[in-house]
């Protein structure tokens, strides 16, 4: 086993996490999580960049308690934010713009993290 899932904590609802020592670095501009029950521990551990890198997380509804999140909706939000990212360029916007094309019947919201994430773009640089 490598030695970052060295560790346990239990959870709430019975089950056990594994508790990464050393987190994730990862090296791409953005990574959408759609995952059930992400909260601030698991997002503590990733070490993203100050700028130039995003995380993009479900934010639960408080009509939501046990975190959940639907994954064939998940996937067709990000399928509209990807849409959204080609034509804007800055994920900040793409991520407003699906939050406010599901409406308030959502059982979760997308957010940016970090907040200087919203400004990752995909433009290219002119030479």
């Amino acid at each position: 086993m490598p030695r970052a899932l060295i560790g346990q904590t239990p959870a709430p609802n019975g089950y056990t996490w594994n508790i990464l020592q050393n987190g994730f670095s990862p090296k791409a501009k953005v990574v959408f999580l759609a995952a059930c029950g992400i909260n601030s521990s698991f997002i503590a551990q990733w070490h993203l960049q100050a700028s130039g890198q995003a995380l993009i997380v479900p934010v639960y509804a408080s009509s939501n308690p046990d975190n959940t999140i639907d994954l064939v909706s998940a996937a067709a939000d990000l399928q509209f934010m990807l849409q959204q990212l080609g034509s804007w360029n800055n994920v900040g916007q793409a991520v407003d713009l699906t939050n406010a094309s599901n409406g308030a019947s959502k059982k979760y919201t997308w957010t940016v993290i970090p907040q200087a994430g919203r400004n990752v773009t995909f433009t290219t640089p002119s030479n």
